[in-house]
């Protein structure tokens, strides 16, 4: 298709009324304009590549949109143009139409987007720029659970570096992701309609609810080790030029808008660098032990993350493990768990390390993993501890169907993502984000509105298994409007 006629078909679609549950377009008309001007195909000395270049030099495209936008450049192919633009009427204008969708349906063959924008000012022969981008997705789920990822984690470490500690920050972060991955599940199954049947809209439900809350208790236990790391080595009173730099290389990660896996191989491999720095004895089993927590649940954290991206399915915490952890690591873990020192550790024996003392003391210092996880009691009952165990082990197979899970685990989910929204949790962030626009604009156009979505109406739907009464009208409470 050409570029003429793809901006026909652009400007045409973004005429029609959207059908939010089948598509994920928008059309967005950033001020009104009326011209008559076409774009004459002279071509400048700038290709896209060029513009994406520029764009990644500006300063509100560094840290963690700058994250953002080398994901997406990663997950999609961009084939486009960038035009002169000629006019025949006195404009000032600029416009953006982008239309698409995360699935594939009758409309839209692969998953992808067009995008026509373009501005300009002038008299007659006025001028402007007029850029055409066919974007082509490798893998829809794979992008959206990276974006959700790296958004989240990085606007809950902005609000942390901005404000210091907020209250039920943590908290947010892990029903945010839930609700972007819903978002994404839920529209992919009402997209395959004709097949996906209503229990397995509630399996689909139930499954990110369970894969997102695994993941937010690992990386509860791997941000407590370092805290603990900060503690012992001051506790041990030890400060040596390698115990600075380890401090250092702390405090410099914590700057970073999300910590990648080198990021985390870097502190795990200092940190057992300073084994040797603590004498024999109580000090030095517990800096073992933080160790050992932290390399068990960054590993299981980062392969969790590659299969979900990928696959519906529940992750499998067992089996053999891709490489065995430092010597001083995997006889640490074995001792626990009385064990030969030598034996290669597997994926279940890191989850039955982390579920035992390691959980018990971060559920001692968080009160807040300790909430969250009673939103679970109801399904899988017993003590925190037992919750938490009861997650990592649920496989999908239980005597109770995906549509009594889902009655069990949604008032809780509602009445504990309700109280987040309406209490200041919120304000709060907002304020904290007031040097960072584009990720608040992000917070509130996005991210909440998604949650809201997911809580009042979305959810208690897929648990109805009908459309025959706005699910809505059943929620139990007013939940305040973010758009």
């Amino acid at each position: 298709m050409s570029h003429i006629s793809a901006e026909a078909t652009v400007q045409a679609q973004a005429q029609t009324p959207l059908n939010m549950f089948r598509e994920a377009g928008l059309a967005i008309r950033l001020q009104a304009i009326a011209r008559l001007a076409a774009g004459v195909g002279l071509s400048l000395d700038m290709t896209v590549g060029d513009l994406l270049k520029l764009l990644k030099q500006r300063p509100e495209v560094q840290g963690l949109f700058g994250n953002l936008l080398d994901i997406f450049l990663e997950e999609v192919s961009l084939e486009g143009a960038l035009y002169a633009q000629a006019a025949i009427a006195v404009m000032a204008y600029a416009n953006l139409v982008v239309t698409g969708s995360l699935f594939r349906s009758d409309e839209v063959k692969e998953p992808g987007f067009q995008m026509v924008f373009e501005m300009g000012m002038g008299f007659k022969a006025g001028g402007g720029y007029r850029v055409v981008l066919d974007l082509k997705m490798t893998e829809a789920r794979r992008l959206v659970a990276r974006i959700s990822d790296v958004l989240v984690s990085g606007l809950v470490r902005s609000a942390e570096q901005s404000a210091g500690a907020i209250r039920d920050l943590a908290s947010l972060e892990a029903v945010l992701k839930i609700a972007v991955r819903l978002a994404y599940e839920i529209g992919k199954a009402l997209s395959d309609a004709n097949t996906v049947t209503a229990d397995e809209w509630r399996q689909r439900s139930v499954q990110v609810m369970v894969q997102e809350a695994q993941r937010w208790i690992l990386s509860q236990v791997s941000s407590f080790a370092v805290e603990r790391f900060r503690v012992l080595l001051q506790e041990a009173n030890i400060q040596t030029e390698q115990s600075r730099q380890f401090l250092n290389l702390l405090s410099g990660k914590a700057a970073e808008p999300v910590l990648a896996q080198e990021d985390w191989d870097e502190i795990l491999q200092a940190s057992e660098n300073l084994i040797s720095s603590f004498p024999e004895g109580d000090k030095r089993q517990q800096w073992l032990q933080t160790l050992s927590m932290a390399w068990s649940a960054v590993t299981l954290n980062h392969d969790a993350a590659a299969h979900i991206s990928a696959d519906t399915a529940l992750y499998t915490f067992t089996g053999n493990l891709a490489a065995q952890p430092p010597a001083s690591v995997r006889s640490w873990i074995n001792l626990q768990l009385n064990q030969g020192s030598e034996q290669a550790l597997r994926k279940e024996d890191l989850i039955t390390f982390l579920m035992g003392n390691p959980l018990a003391l971060l559920l001692q210092e968080s009160g807040e993993t300790t909430a969250f996880l009673r939103v679970f009691g109801a399904a899988f009952t017993g003590t925190p501890q037992t919750i938490a165990a009861s997650l990592f082990s649920f496989q999908g197979s239980t005597p109770v169907s995906a549509q009594e899970l889902l009655q069990a685990i949604l008032p809780e989910f509602q009445s504990f993502a309700g109280n987040l929204l309406s209490g200041q949790l919120v304000p709060a962030v907002r304020r904290a984000l007031g040097g960072n626009p584009e990720i608040a604009a992000l917070l509130d156009h996005a991210l909440l509105p998604a949650l809201q979505l997911m809580n009042e109406a979305v959810l208690p739907e897929v648990l109805r298994g009908s459309k025959a009464e706005p699910a809505s009208r059943k929620c139990r409470k007013p939940y305040p409007r973010f758009y």
